[in-house]
């Protein structure tokens, strides 16, 4: 019998399309409906029509019944009584003195939950036990709740207040599952966690607010927006069982039953909710043949959301724009990482440029929940502490920063989870990183976009270190049996004890001894001697991480993470660069990493809104094509540390050599549109990746229909932009090189880019920054377009087409083409190639389009009076 997630059962179909090693499949937790599980249920149930052995066993607690037995015809079920204690329910609804328009200015009001812990304290006595659990829908409803619950269990001594939600760290989330001393009961707080991932023995009474935060994709904008919905009432009866597990219990809604009867069956299915493009790119993989489009779901979604999820796959390169559901040399690669595309298309990347070992570390992080706790963003100390980890040049060289410190930390006898705790540092994300980072080497190598390290790599000590490594792996195994075998102690909370403080001193100790680390290799023995009077704490995860990281991983983390801009002595670095009177170096590694990360976060970028203040407290407004008017989130480190940073210091008519541009990894829509995992780069750069450049005579640079770019010097323009062409090309040649198991020399490339953000850097290309309010929303005419002639970069599979336009006559061509052949560093003009492609408009053609769309945006401007803001 074999225990595996649903992906996984998908990638083993991609070589055993019949998946003929099972006989048996059974899904547990069908209700759930995620996305790799709607399109499992939809290829087993195929399967099962070709081989009359397999055997299909879907299990639920709350399945839609009518929706699977319409899909599956003729399938039995099976229907097996819930062992419950009686539970009783109870209507509490709240008056809604607020009308409806006005809600989303208003917290939660936390008097309706007191008064029920007052109920409770009245009619059942303190001798018998009974905690309660409260379901909120986010955790600013959990946190104002919690503070109005904590004044009252103070005063009454009858309470201890906890939270569960997914920003606390493990350690403050396992407190749920602690004791409270006699004749004192528990009051957790939490989210739908406690819904169905976790069961916490002891409750007894059950507050629900029927109300839920759900992500929902919008097409278009690539917004992920978090929404406040009543939950369905199959959730509504879950939360209900929930105080009925271990005894006879009470469920207090705090809504009427006119409003549950109002409510759906079910909660929606997140093939209707969430983005469709990691699934659309699952089934191409798959080899089978499947077309998103016309695939039986077993609720299909909408085609335009399904249209969307392939044209987006196709605007990044993964499958070919002109060939019907076909992956490119990229895709094929980026479908074998389980990540993300632009995730995946940075660690493909970061091989091209030969550092893959930063961007495995970013690429794992931004795999992972946020690495800071709760605490970060709360407590004053903390976030005074944790500033000195942060960076400047964005929220992905945090993430670099925050991990080589934590290795060298875990490596060189320093107190780990004191360092954490003072920095608000969840140590369980850090593991889940390392983790990470292992795993997707692992692909990579399998992939061959890098090689395996050999003996010789490993050291001289290679044997003797395997010799070791094979006994410290048995004792590691050794003690994972154990702990599976020992039911975890569960301890006694203190009664004055609460969410904000519940961490006592001898738990934020750290727990492993003073080195575990040694060159020579691991002393596990002395690890295990001093716990083996307690096996829970040798520390399996301290353990397989010291395995994991011999002396050669620590310095090279050691040396590839350290990227921040330096004040000292650095050997392979530029000259010095004048920023504000302080001499500061400029690591050329850094600039590689940054251009790497914008690359495969392209297309999700900002420009920065003209009216900004930058400085701290200070919101600041950026504006995506299909978004504007979004800010960057307040928790990132460039909003929270560094808003000064931003700010170009433009002149009165907006020039300036400091302009950016900000990546991001997520649009998040909250109360507000925020942008989250935030990568500030100078505004040029976009050039080395745009999907639609032209350019005009030497001056000024349309990228994308959305951002225009003018040059204050004709000479600096057509230098930068024979420059990007050069970089494009070289970049799309490796790119290719490395995805067909050639070899490659990323040196000239890096040099090629290391040149470009100096020169970007060096503070002389003086430019002037504007958006185009109303940008089409689809990119048509897609290409590079220079007014000297035509550019054609040779770049098949990437899928960044750049095409050649005609600027006048023939005649005039043949000038223009003689003069790119004289002036664009061999750039050729291929004539045989042009004539086989569809016509494409003039440049003059284009020039008069985006003249009607400045008149169009002209005429808007002067009609609006809802945006007092100007661009």
């Amino acid at each position: 019998m074999l225990f595996l997630t649903e992906g996984l059962l998908l990638r083993q179909m991609e070589n055993d399309s019949l998946l003929q090693q099972y006989n048996v499949i059974i899904l547990d937790e069908i209700h759930e409906r995620h996305l790799s599980s709607d399109l499992l249920i939809g290829l087993l149930r195929d399967m099962i029509g070709k081989r009359e052995d397999l055997k299909l066993i879907l299990m639920s607690a709350t399945i839609n019944l009518e929706l699977f037995k319409g899909y599956f015809e003729g399938a039995p079920v099976v229907q097996v009584p819930g062992r419950l204690f009686p539970i009783q329910l109870r209507y509490h609804p709240i008056k809604q003195f607020i009308a409806e328009s006005e809600k989303k200015s208003h917290k939660i009001d936390p008097e309706p939950y007191v008064r029920i812990l007052e109920l409770i304290d009245k009619q059942v006595p303190s001798t018998e036990r009974g905690d309660a659990l409260i379901f909120l829908n986010g955790v600013a409803e959990i946190t104002t709740v919690a503070e109005a619950l904590k004044t009252y269990a103070e005063l009454t001594k009858a309470w201890i207040i906890l939270m569960l939600h997914s920003t606390l760290s493990v350690e403050e989330q396992d407190k749920v599952f602690d004791v409270a001393p006699s004749g004192v009961r528990k009051c957790i707080l939490s989210t739908n966690i406690a819904e169905t991932s976790v069961t916490i023995d002891g409750i007894r009474f059950v507050i629900d607010s029927g109300k839920v935060n759900l992500i929902k994709h919008e097409t278009g904008s690539g917004t992920q927006k978090l929404s406040e919905f009543w939950v369905s009432k199959a959730s509504a009866d879950q939360r209900k069982g929930r105080a009925g597990r271990t005894g006879p219990g009470i469920c207090y809604r705090l809504y009427s039953e006119e409003q549950y009867n109002k409510m759906d069956d079910f909660t929606t299915s997140e093939i209707n909710r969430v983005s469709l493009q990691e699934m659309a790119l699952r089934m191409i993989s798959l080899n089978l043949g499947l077309d998103p489009r016309t695939f039986p779901f077993i609720e299909r979604p909408e085609t335009e959301k399904l249209n969307d999820a392939l044209d987006i796959l196709k605007f990044q390169g993964v499958l070919y724009a002109d060939r019907d559901n076909q992956l490119t040399a990229l895709g094929n690669a980026i479908a074998k990482l389980p990540v993300d595309v632009p995730i995946a298309k940075m660690l493909v990347l970061g091989c091209v440029v030969n550092h893959v070992e930063v961007m495995l570390t970013v690429a794992a992080g931004l795999s992972v929940q946020s690495p800071f706790t709760n605490r970060s963003y709360r407590e004053l100390d903390v976030v005074d502490r944790r500033a000195r980890l942060t960076s400047s040049m964005g929220d992905p060289f945090t993430l670099i920063e925050i991990f080589r410190e934590w290795v060298l930390q875990k490596c060189s006898g320093g107190k780990v989870r004191r360092w954490a705790l003072e920095n608000g540092i969840d140590e369980h994300r850090m593991y889940e990183i390392s983790k990470l980072r292992s795993q997707y080497r692992q692909v990579l190598e399998d992939a061959g976009l890098i090689e395996k390290p050999d003996a010789h790599e490993l050291g001289e000590d290679d044997s003797r270190q395997r010799r070791i490594d094979q006994g410290d792996r048995k004792k590691l195994l050794d003690m994972k049996r154990d702990a599976r075998n020992l039911e975890k102690t569960r301890k006694v909370l203190r009664a004055d004890k609460h969410f904000d403080s519940i961490l006592n001193e001898k738990e934020e100790e750290d727990l492993g001894v003073a080195s575990l680390y040694s060159y020579a290799g691991i002393l596990l023995d002395n690890y295990i001697t001093e716990n083996e009077q307690d096996p829970m704490k040798a520390d399996v995860k301290t353990v397989e991480f010291l395995l994991s990281y011999k002396q050669r991983d620590v310095e090279i983390i050691r040396r590839t993470h350290n990227l921040r801009r330096k004040e000292a002595e650095v050997s392979d670095i530029h000259p010095l660069i004048q920023y504000d009177s302080k001499c500061i170096y400029l690591d050329l590694t850094f600039q590689l990493i940054r251009v790497v990360i914008a690359a495969g976060l392209y297309p999700q970028y900002t420009i920065p809104d003209p009216m900004n203040k930058y400085q701290h407290g200070q919101e600041l407004f950026v504006h995506t094509r299909m978004k504007p008017f979004s800010l960057i989130h307040p928790n990132s480190s460039i909003a929270q540390y560094h808003a000064e940073s931003l700010d170009a210091r433009a002149d009165s008519e907006g020039r300036s050599v400091r302009h950016q541009l900000q990546f991001y990894g997520l649009l998040l829509e909250t109360t507000k549109p925020y942008i989250c995992n935030v990568l500030p780069l100078p505004a040029l750069a976009i050039l080395l990746f745009a999907k639609k450049v032209l350019c005009d005579d030497w001056k000024l640079v349309m990228v994308d229909d959305f951002a225009e770019i003018s040059f204050s010097r004709n000479q600096q323009c057509e230098e930068v932009m024979h420059s990007v062409v050069k970089i494009r090309k070289q970049l799309n040649e490796g790119l290719q090189r490395k995805l067909r198991g050639l070899t490659y020399n990323p040196r000239e490339l890096s040099e090629s880019i290391n040149r470009f953000a100096y020169v970007l850097a060096e503070g002389d290309v003086e430019i002037s920054m504007k958006r185009i309010v109303h940008p089409p929303r689809t990119l048509e005419n897609v290409g590079f377009f220079l007014p000297s002639g035509e550019v054609e970069i040779d770049n098949e599979d990437y899928g960044l087409e750049s095409a050649m336009l005609d600027d006048s006559d023939s005649g005039g061509q043949e000038e223009a083409e003689e003069d790119v052949t004289k002036t664009s560093e061999g750039v050729r003009v291929k004539e045989e190639a042009q004539e086989k492609k569809e016509r494409k408009p003039t440049y003059y053609e284009l020039l008069q389009e985006r003249m009607r769309q400045r008149e169009a945006q002209a005429a808007d401007e002067q009609t609006c009076e809802k945006k007092p803001r100007v661009d």
